[in-house]
C-alpha cells in the first residue's frame, strides 16, 4: 500500500517537522490498516457490536486528516473535504447506533412458558 502513495505532499513542505508529522501520519493509517489490532473478548464486559472495520478504518483516516489540518495550510478544497467527511462520518455512526438499537429492543428478551398446553 504505501508503494502506491504519493509523497508529494511530504517531499512539499522546507520545515522537517511538518513533513516528519504528515509521513509519521501516512504511516500510521496505512500501519493501521494493513495490521488492525486484534479484537479479544472479556466476558462480562459490553461489546459494541455497532462498532464495524469499516468504522475503524473511517475513524482512523479521519484522525489522519484531522493532523494534517491542525498541521499545514490548506486549500479551501481540501478544507471542504475533511469537513465533508466529518459530516458523513457522524451520519454513518448515528445511523450505525440506531439500527443496533432497533436491533436490540426488537430482540425477546424473555422467553413465556405456557403451562397446560
Amino acid at each position: 500500500m504505501l508503494h502506491e502513495v504519493t509523497w508529494d505532499e511530504v517531499l512539499a513542505f522546507n520545515e522537517s517537522n511538518i513533513s516528519f508529522n504528515l509521513f509519521m501520519n501516512t504511516l500510521n493509517y496505512y500501519f493501521n490498516t494493513a495490521f488492525p489490532l486484534k479484537v479479544t473478548y472479556v466476558k462480562g464486559t459490553v461489546v459494541n457490536k455497532w462498532i464495524t472495520k469499516g468504522l475503524i478504518i473511517s475513524k482512523n483516516k479521519l484522525q489522519l486528516l484531522c493532523n494534517i489540518k491542525g498541521t499545514t495550510d490548506l486549500s479551501m478544497e481540501s478544507l471542504k473535504y475533511i469537513q465533508n467527511y466529518q459530516l458523513i462520518f457522524r451520519k454513518v455512526v448515528k445511523e450505525a447506533k440506531k439500527k443496533e438499537m432497533d436491533r436490540f429492543v426488537c430482540q425477546p428478551k424473555i422467553k413465556i412458558k405456557l403451562y397446560g398446553s
